[in-house]
């Protein structure tokens, strides 16, 4: 399944919804170079992110690699993140690259 990325936004926070495979085979861009510019600029604008994973079905190495990339991207523009719902198996595999601590902003 293709990821998706759906945003919103709610007064000073925004919401980043992730759907589908986190995987080597549906992963084909960035985060970043994945949206649009006005999609970018919401981001850069807000002062807290929610970064949704509950739609998240598989996901492999190529998926973690994505989420530590997306969060560092996050962190460049100096946006608040808070990660909501995240799928054990990208836990696992973050305990398992001993990368958790990239995962929690640490």
């Amino acid at each position: 399944m293709p990821v998706t990325i759906n945003i919103t936004e709610n007064a000073n926070q925004v919401d980043v919804k992730v759907e589908g495979d986190l995987d080597q085979v549906s992963l084909k861009k960035d985060f970043w170079l994945m949206l649009s510019s006005s999609q970018q600029q919401t981001i850069e604008n807000s002062q807290k992110l929610n970064f949704c994973l509950n739609a998240v079905s598989h996901v492999d190495t190529a998926g973690l690699a994505w989420t530590i990339n997306s969060l560092a991207d996050f962190s460049k523009r100096s946006v608040a993140v808070d990660i909501k719902n995240m799928p054990e198996k990208l836990l696992n595999l973050a305990k398992l690259s001993n990368a958790e601590g990239l995962l929690n902003g640490k």
